[in-house]
């Protein structure tokens, strides 16, 4: 009997190559992408030149898949059906090669061999051994992504985990050249790489059953945060989108001293635009510039996606709210210099320890209001729109 060497693995990333990540196209279903995670994040690049065959221990495979609670049918079974499965599906690559001047893709396999046996401790268990045309993608790196397998252990949809990996790889690229990053696809190149060709010809079918799955469960599973969807229309037809999208605790902001006056350099390097607005009207009610700098522009976007780019028009919300219901000042009365600092000081302290405005009714009355101006901007001025969106995410003196 041929006795074959377990593989138990505690390491948590898998490293692959971004050329692999940005243009393969493929349909695996979730928890087929978390096997392969699994078994990607158990090769060192740096030590191997070849593929080694990797035993799993069926109970080990159990554990792996049942991570995301959906419902399990009996394990013969999932695991009859898992290598069936695996062993079919191609990777298709675009090429420049075309045939009857039609592009001919290229396409491999997953894995060389997937076979059933028993492993030192004598426990049946599968032999992986990928397929030696992935060697330039998971052992010959060059630019790569680290994808830590446990972030998408709970995920439900294969789509979301594909591209999960693609904005991760995004992200690794230009982490330090943007806070926010954006990727544009067509719709049909789109599909093409999430291996769902010629499906959803309806789009708001494309957009219920796999665009809003995969915000739905970044947002809820791993590291990022998928702010924004923009659709690209041809007429009323969606031809394209572009997805924003960005660290979940992505917003870096300068260290100050509740009593230190940021310079106006840090300001717009630090700040986006619409940061900077926030930040100009804040001061301009007399909230103290630090406590502005650090303690309020900053929280505004993580209170929800749906206010980054906006932050000032969600101050001028918060403020309006904050003065219809504050019962110690009525707008337009004439105040002193002290009742003036009372009233900021009033309004930090809703924002800052009583959060209204980041919970509860005045939350949902500001998203709200923010939904309609956001439509209405949309309609009537395009412009400044187009000015919004594409400044998102980028500090204001990068801004033509």
């Amino acid at each position: 009997m041929t006795k074959y060497v377990s593989t138990h693995s505690s390491n948590k990333v898998a490293r692959i190559e971004n050329r692999f990540i940005f243009n393969a196209q493929y349909q695996l279903t979730a928890r087929e992408q978390k096997v392969i995670l699994y078994l990607i994040s158990n090769i060192d690049p740096k030590s191997q030149k070849r593929f080694h065959e990797q035993v799993i221990s069926v109970k080990k495979l159990e554990s792996v898949l049942k991570a995301d609670g959906k419902k399990w049918g009996g394990l013969y079974e999932e695991m009859q059906s898992f290598t069936d499965r695996i062993l079919d599906k191609k990777i298709r690559f675009p090429t420049d090669l075309e045939i009857d001047g039609r592009s001919f893709p290229g396409k491999i396999n997953w894995f060389q061999s997937v076979m059933p046996v028993r492993n030192e401790n004598q426990e049946v268990s599968l032999r992986f051994l990928f397929a030696e045309d992935l060697k330039p993608f998971l052992l010959q790196l060059n630019e790569y992504a680290q994808i830590n397998r446990l972030e998408a252990a709970q995920m439900k949809s294969g789509h979301a985990i594909r591209m999960f990996q693609i904005f991760k790889a995004q992200r690794d690229r230009m982490r330090r050249h943007e806070k926010v990053s954006k990727l544009s696809y067509e719709v049909n190149s789109l599909k093409a790489i999430l291996g769902i060709e010629g499906k959803y010809p309806r789009f708001n079918s494309f957009r219920e059953r796999v665009l809003d799955t995969i915000k739905k469960e970044i947002n809820k599973f791993t590291s990022l945060q998928l702010i924004e969807l923009v659709y690209t229309r041809s007429g009323k037809k969606v031809v394209g989108l572009t997805f924003i999208f960005t660290e979940k605790e992505s917003n870096t902001f300068l260290k100050v001293d509740d009593g230190q006056t940021p310079t106006e350099e840090s300001l717009v390097h630090t700040f986006t635009r619409s940061q900077l607005r926030a930040y100009k009207l804040l001061v301009k009610k007399n909230i103290i510039p630090a406590i502005a700098y650090k303690q309020i522009v900053p929280v505004i976007s993580k209170g929800s996606s749906e206010f980054v780019g906006f932050e000032d028009i969600y101050f001028e919300f918060a403020w309006a709210i904050f003065e219809n219901k504050s019962n110690l000042f009525q707008k337009g009365d004439k105040l002193t210099e002290h009742e003036t600092r009372k009233k900021a000081g009033t309004f930090v302290n809703w924002f800052t320890k009583n959060k209204v405005f980041q919970q509860g009714d005045h939350f949902a009355t500001i998203q709200g209001l923010l939904a309609e101006k956001k439509k209405h901007m949309m309609k009537n001025y395009p412009d400044e729109w187009d000015v919004r969106m594409k400044s998102r995410g980028v500090s204001a003196a990068n801004v033509k």
